[in-house]
């Protein structure tokens, strides 16, 4: 906190988590509509007022009077071009700063001090953060509408309580509450999983909800349910990290460590198996061993079949990613960042996921076409785990299934179903797969690939088989930048590298067809349980046969 605001006086503004940008000098009367980075991050933090935080933790005397300041100079800032940029009402800044505010007049009164505002500024700040955040226009219905209502409920208790009679009071406390439920139990879901796609955002969100339900205006009994899925939300935690205890990198997600230890793990409802347990997450399935078998021994399998929103979603629709031995063997490109530009634009395409890309283009990412959970099936079968979901695509007229059957130490084999909706033209489908920066291809044919990781020499077989007539085309990128940008990761905010990718492509008018990629650790893998075999799909047990009897359409099998 100190060594924070030592910086500031010296050096500048450091937006919080952002070591990838230099300070920017900060001195009063400052230009609120400098933008030195082009960076939207920046600018949100610099609007939502991140230059004071370490000052309200601190709050001597004279930290006091900088807060009023500072707020004072954005407020003059504003009122001298109010059109001047979009950033003055950015939802979630807007937010932060009514919040900052309250605690600002309410930490006055109770220390009976002299608030640091002009009253025409405290006026002012009041009401025009009272008129945007009541504005059902500029609600934001996700994650960053909780900041946006906490803020407004701040202020509307805090000035009743300092005697200070706001505009449309109970309008705009019941206005607070109202959305504040409803974007509550839009948030959690039905099962107390966080929907915007993103198991980062689950850890996220649910911090911030628990804060929220603190405060003394939700001490109401309407708010039962909503803590209820809390305590669930609290649970689903658990299966939401790797043995690691590190998010995995789906969707918005950095790979960040998360907890500190299991606690709960076993509370939600699950399956056990040998050293396995799995779990269905809403949009998510899940098989992880179990928290005693060490970490050299450790798996983990998280599939993604969620789209609540278009907020942290990226078109990673059915994708996967595989750990074995602590390490990723099947990796996700990683969140990159919020900058626009190309590089965001790969990051949130389907080629940047292990899943398929139907004719060069991205699974659709707007909310007209969420469809919420396309998990049908996590379960048991012989001595492995059987995964199952599926999608239709409206705007790329197909319909995508797939099936994991991933037995932990061995494999994952993937079996792909596809209904062409367009069969009277040629289409292109092609299956992509990440295989992380550590990792080189040795060989790669039609027939599959074999890949060796660097970091512990383990080599990883990939068997490719279809229904179809033709062998696909098969293509390594590493770091690719033309025609268009291929085979990359992103270790960190805004950060890439080279990464090892491989796809595999097809030319069909086939009306229905399959595509079974079978994964297997080390250079002679275990019996395949799915195969083809002269344009047909081949089970090898009766158990297997008998569950994807009743989860795949007739004529399949």
């Amino acid at each position: 906190m100190e060594a924070t605001i030592e910086r500031l006086f010296f050096e500048g503004f450091s937006a919080l988590g952002r070591k990838d940008l230099p300070p920017h000098p900060f001195t009063l009367p400052f230009d609120w509509a400098a933008n030195p980075f082009s960076d939207r991050n920046w600018m949100f933090q610099l609007h939502g007022w991140r230059v004071l935080d370490a000052f309200f933790n601190r709050m001597a005397p004279h930290d006091v009077a900088f807060i009023g300041k500072v707020m004072s100079d954005w407020w003059r800032f504003y009122q001298e071009d109010p059109e001047a940029m979009p950033w003055y009402w950015y939802d979630m800044s807007t937010g932060l700063r009514a919040s900052k505010i309250a605690y600002l007049v309410h930490w006055c009164e109770e220390q009976s001090e002299m608030l640091p505002l002009a009253p025409e500024v405290l006026q002012g700040l009041v009401e025009s953060h009272l008129d945007h955040l009541t504005n059902p226009e500029e609600l934001n219905h996700g994650n960053h509408g909780l900041f946006q209502l906490n803020g407004l409920m701040a202020l509307v208790e805090v000035m009743a309580k300092a005697g200070k009679t706001l505009p449309r009071e109970e309008a705009a406390r019941e206005f607070a509450v109202t959305h504040m439920r409803e974007i509550l139990k839009s948030q959690l879901g039905d099962e107390g999983v966080h929907t915007e796609d993103s198991p980062d955002y689950h850890f996220f969100a649910l911090t911030k909800i628990r804060q929220i339900l603190e405060a003394p205006w939700l001490q109401r009994d309407d708010m039962a349910d909503i803590r209820t899925l809390c305590e669930k939300a609290e649970i689903a935690k658990e299966w939401l990290v790797t043995p690691t205890l590190h998010c995995p990198p789906v969707g918005d997600s950095a790979e960040a460590l998360k907890l500190k230890r299991y606690a709960r793990l076993r509370e939600w409802p699950h399956q056990a198996l040998s050293s396995s347990l799995a779990a269905r997450l809403d949009g998510y399935g899940v098989v992880r061993s179990q928290p005693e078998v060490p970490l050299e021994q450790s798996h983990y399998l998280f599939f993604q079949g969620s789209f609540h929103t278009s907020d942290h979603k990226h078109a990673d629709c059915l994708s996967f990613v595989w750990q074995e031995k602590g390490r990723y063997r099947l990796w996700d490109s990683g969140k990159y960042g919020y900058q626009k530009g190309e590089w965001r634009d790969y990051f949130l395409s389907t080629r940047a996921h292990n899943t398929l890309e139907v004719d060069g283009q991205n699974t659709s990412r707007q909310k007209r076409d969420a469809y919420g959970s396309a998990i049908q099936h996590v379960g048991a079968c012989d001595d492995g785990w059987l995964l199952v979901g599926k999608v239709s695509h409206p705007r790329l007229k197909i319909t995508h299934q797939r099936v994991l059957y991933y037995r932990p130490g061995t494999g994952v084999e993937v079996l792909d179903i596809i209904h062409n909706d367009q069969p009277q033209r040629p289409r292109d489908f092609r299956w992509w797969w990440h295989l992380g920066p550590n990792t080189t291809t040795l060989e790669l044919s039609s027939a599959g690939a074999c890949f060796e990781d660097a970091s512990d020499q383990q080599r990883l077989m990939l068997e490719v088989a279809s229904t179809l007539e033709s062998a696909p085309k098969a293509r390594s990128h590493h770091g690719q930048q033309e025609p268009r940008l291929a085979g990359w990761f992103s270790p960190s905010y805004l950060e890439t590298q080279p990464s090892q990718a491989v796809s595999f492509h097809f030319q069909t008018r086939q009306p229905r067809f399959a595509v079974v990629s079978r994964w297997s650790l080390g250079e002679q893998g275990a019996a395949a349980s799915m195969r083809i075999e002269q344009g047909r799909l081949h089970v090898a047990s009766s158990a297997l046969y008998r569950a994807l009897s009743e989860l795949l359409e007739p004529g399949i099998l």
